[in-house]
């Protein structure tokens, strides 16, 4: 069985505990942090544990505390031999992006425009959070040879993350048709694009909002 990945507490693959969310944190911008400032980031953990986790992996020397008048700042030392495999944990996001516009970019037909929507896009996703792609399908593309494509990359992007993959295809025609659809001006305000011209998308969308 394959657990599925939180994309907003991505450490937790490795470790649940607190400390991999003040990690996550601190990778993510290379600036010290107070105990409250960093709390304010982590909302569902107390200051005093937020300033426990920070004391902990100080004392393991992987964070920096540097006393600023009465106050102590931390950030994680990126000269630490664990700090590589530290920031790879924290763009777990990205990998799976990119793994996805690797595979869609090995298509024999590749997809007029494709983007991660919903709560992926949002770096939102939890355990039960499903990943979503949005995939536009040339009209000339043989549907059994389309359909076998989606197929593999839905399998393959599921077990990268273990949250269940699914596919909302439209084809070309259909997205020239129905540009005022709601659903594709939320891809484009919010998605990743992973395959195609976002330009694309936005001509067509921008386009039937005009009076």
């Amino acid at each position: 069985m394959v657990s599925d990945m939180d994309l907003s507490r991505p450490f937790s693959v490795v470790t649940p505990s607190l400390d991999g969310d003040v990690l996550y944190r601190l990778a993510l911008a290379d600036a010290a942090f107070t105990p409250g400032r960093l709390h304010r980031l982590i909302p569902t953990a107390s200051v005093d544990g937020v300033r426990k986790a920070l004391n902990r992996l100080a004392v393991q020397g992987v964070v920096e505390a540097t006393p600023v008048g009465h106050a102590v700042t931390y950030r994680l030392n990126r000269d630490h031999v664990a700090a590589g495999a530290i920031l790879e944990l924290a763009s777990l996001g990205d990998q799976v992006l990119e793994r996805i516009i690797d595979a869609l970019g090995e298509w024999r037909h590749r997809p007029v425009y494709g983007a991660v929507f919903g709560s992926w896009a949002r770096r939102e996703a939890g355990t039960v959070s499903d990943l979503d792609l949005f995939l536009v399908q040339p009209d000339d593309a043989p549907a059994d040879m389309w359909a076998a494509q989606v197929d593999a990359i839905e399998r393959d992007a599921t077990r990268w993350t273990g949250n269940d993959t699914r596919s909302l295809v439209l084809t070309e025609n259909h997205v020239r048709q129905h540009p005022h659809d709601p659903v594709l001006r939320s891809i484009l305000d919010e998605g990743h694009t992973v395959s195609g011209d976002p330009s694309w998308l936005a001509s067509l969308v921008n386009r039937a909002r005009r009076p």
